[in-house]
């Protein structure tokens, strides 16, 4: 699963009235949290996505096509790693606000101007959803709590709830027809309020009032594409057709890594890859276009920019027409990521574009791919990609 997150705020309130017969007491051990039942409240949100990197421009979807949430599971569990319970919520349960929070663990440059394209990538998105519900009231204790978002309640059987592990090994499927039906979100609570990796830390419930946060990343991650020539020598020109995603994963593990082409026997549908995902098409009829001028979507040193959103292409600095293709409406391409690594010389997963090693080049290489992935020679590096 990608980098793709949301919020979720416990605010654990406890009734004064049943309360009353309690006597405080000093504890010979700080771990014990007493007895006593918390009353939650949770804020289910997600703040921005980072993206990566009108004419006849077409495909791919609207950029904010995965950004409702319209279902919250909580699943919690003891502290030797017992199920407890889980509940889940319907889009009727839930109110829904924006929000512009962030994790405390957010970079800096993750700001809330759209202009801003600091060097982890700016902002994909001003202002999120937020959603509150109300848990039925948790004993005091120690706990391991997880949040899912927009997983239908049919999915959370005994057997995918026995453990931890099963919960975050829940298989997705890629649903083809409508980008939205992809919009499945995990994460779970910590004190500390950061995100990374999908291990829920033990979190106490053990005063009245105890606020917990979650922060769920979608499965689904998106592309969003700019094209910038600035490097390009003069008098050289790119005319551009079409971008599209290939071999994206058929299926996604909810709370774990995805690598389709690593699992064996036993989980082997996990390898599935959809051959041809999302396209997104810059010139209608490419047949019917000459190579000139009249090139809509054509790009060099002098005319560097181009991507979905022509409207901004010539106005403003080039930095802003860039950063403009990537805002939070413009369309893109969606799928399950697969988590392949930097890939290995002389494998199908050899991402230079030029690898016949003794036959390359370097002054004049020639793509090689996809009849490359040789192996470079012994002692000969694969050239720069």
């Amino acid at each position: 699963m990608k980098i793709f997150h949301s919020i979720i705020l416990f605010t654990l309130l406890a009734c004064l009235g049943l309360l009353s017969g309690c006597v405080d007491e000093l504890q010979a051990d700080p771990s014990d949290l007493g007895r006593g039942d918390a009353y939650v409240t949770a804020e289910v949100s997600f703040p921005s996505l980072n993206s990566a990197l009108s004419r006849s421009v077409s495909g791919g979807t609207p950029g904010d096509a995965i950004k409702d949430i319209n279902s919250v599971c909580v699943v919690i569990y003891d502290k030797a790693g017992k199920f407890v319970r889980k509940e889940y919520f319907d889009r009727a349960s839930l109110v829904i606000d924006d929000t512009t929070e962030n994790p405390s663990d957010t970079p800096s440059s993750a700001s809330t101007d759209p202009g801003d394209t600091g060097s982890t990538g700016h902002r994909a998105e001003a202002a999120t959803k937020k959603a509150t519900v109300k848990l039925a009231k948790l004993p005091y204790g120690y706990y391991h709590m997880y949040a899912i978002a927009n997983v239908p309640d049919s999915r959370f059987t005994p057997e995918n709830m026995a453990t931890q592990e099963a919960l975050k090994n829940i298989t997705l499927d890629w649903q083809s027809g409508s980008v939205a039906d992809n919009s499945q979100m995990f994460g779970y609570f910590s004190q500390d309020n950061t995100s990374k990796g999908f291990d829920a830390p033990l979190v106490a419930v053990g005063l009245p009032e105890v606020t917990l946060k979650a922060w769920v990343k979608r499965a689904a991650s998106k592309v969003t594409i700019a094209f910038d020539a600035r490097d390009l020598k003069e008098n050289i020109y790119i005319y551009l057709k079409t971008a599209e995603i290939k071999d994206i994963p058929a299926h996604c593990l909810l709370g774990a890594d995805n690598k389709p082409g690593t699992y064996g026997t036993e989980d082997a549908e996990l390898n599935e890859l959809i051959a041809n995902g999302q396209t997104i098409k810059y010139v209608d009829n490419p047949a019917s276009v000459e190579y000139n001028d009249t090139w809509e979507a054509r790009i060099s040193k002098g005319d560097p920019v181009y991507g979905f959103n022509t409207a901004v292409i010539g106005k403003g600095t080039i930095d802003e027409q860039i950063a403009a293709q990537h805002n939070e409406n413009v369309n893109a391409l969606y799928f399950y990521e697969n988590m392949q690594g930097e890939g290995e010389a002389g494998t199908a997963s050899d991402k230079w574009q030029v690898v016949e090693g003794d036959e390359v080049d370097k002054a004049n290489p020639q793509p090689s791919y996809p009849a490359g992935n040789t192996k470079p020679a012994p002692g000969k590096p694969a050239p720069d990609p």
